[in-house]
């Protein structure tokens, strides 16, 4: 998803198609265009627990730009660009498990943890099955 805040500063590659240049305070930034990241799963889709400590991949390079994160994966390719809630999400992959960052996250946005999982540990699976998190052993 690309907001219209985004949309307002990318930018077509001309020389290809497939890339795309987002201007940004500290410069520019280069996204390569790819198919659905759930479109490229294979095999087995890995179900994340609650109580999983989970960590961003450490192959993947992340920028804020503006409220949003924009994460690129240089195994495949594919950038991934979240919104604000999603990016404190991200920014607080740290080892923590998910259902203390759940309680946190929604202590400090006076919601119901439950909720705040419900809504969160989806996007913390896609995130592990499409390779830019992992699950810490």
């Amino acid at each position: 998803r690309t907001s219209s805040l985004d949309r307002d500063r990318l930018m077509n590659n001309p020389h290809d198609p497939n890339t795309a240049t987002i201007e940004t305070k500290q410069g520019r930034l280069h996204l390569m265009r790819g198919a659905d990241p759930a479109e490229q799963l294979v095999g087995e889709r890995i179900e994340v627990a609650p109580d999983a400590a989970v960590v961003r991949h450490p192959s993947v390079a992340w920028v804020q730009v503006g409220p949003e994160i924009v994460i690129h994966d240089a195994t495949t390719t594919t950038s991934h660009v979240l919104d604000h809630m999603a990016g404190l999400l991200w920014q607080c992959l740290d080892g923590t498990t998910l259902a203390e960052l759940f309680a946190d996250i929604a202590d400090g946005f006076g919601v119901d943890s439950e909720r705040v999982s419900d809504d969160f540990l989806p996007v913390v699976e896609d995130w592990v099955n499409n390779g830019i998190a992992q699950v810490m052993s």
